[in-house]
């Protein structure tokens, strides 16, 4: 496979052919403790289409094994659907989340770059603190579970889960619709 970058012009061409509304999704980050369940990022992408929002999803290639994923298990239309993974450096891809109505990240570095574009944000947080990291203001939600071991970062370090990630886990499909949907009116 050849996961070579695109110029940024033909992913803007592929990006202004989606029906919009167009909502990005990172499930990335350099804390793996904070990915959400490849499984779920799968059946956000169907439901996300099944009700009328086109995706696109970004990433580096760290992230290629859920565009891997995305191929194989996912035939989506060309009108809908648009795989970034890998494709863009970080300047363009901040370009492509300019032009997003809303973007689905865990708490890393895209999402604060999505929010630092003015793009709308749903948050999905598990051992990091959302009161001191979360996108703020209308059109951002966060999502997490609080549990009482969450949030478990002190300082920077996120140590070792005993509970198996479940502050990530337990996040479901239904609770990151309901946040796109608040996400989207703006609350």
């Amino acid at each position: 496979m050849d996961f070579d970058l695109i110029p940024i012009e033909q992913a803007k061409r592929r990006l202004s052919s989606l029906r919009r509304p167009i909502i990005g999704i990172f499930d990335g980050g350099s804390v793996p403790h904070r990915i959400w369940p490849y499984d779920r990022v799968l059946r956000l992408i169907k439901r996300l289409n099944e009700r009328g929002y086109s995706v696109v999803v970004v990433g580096g290639r760290i992230e290629l094994p859920l565009s891997q994923i995305i191929k194989k298990e996912l035939k989506l239309p060309n009108d809908r659907f648009l795989d970034l993974i890998g494709k863009t450096s970080l300047s363009e891809t901040a370009a492509v989340l300019s032009q997003l109505d809303l973007l689905i990240s865990t708490d890393s570095s895209l999402l604060h770059l999505g929010y630092a574009v003015e793009t709308k944000t749903v948050a999905l947080f598990g051992p990091g603190i959302p009161e001191k990291w979360a996108p703020r203001g209308h059109g951002h939600i966060v999502i997490r579970k609080n549990l009482p071991c969450s949030p478990c970062t002190k300082f920077g370090y996120t140590p070792a889960c005993p509970y198996g990630y479940r502050c990530m886990k337990e996040i479901k499909v239904d609770d990151v619709m309901a946040g796109v949907e608040k996400a989207m009116k703006g609350e």
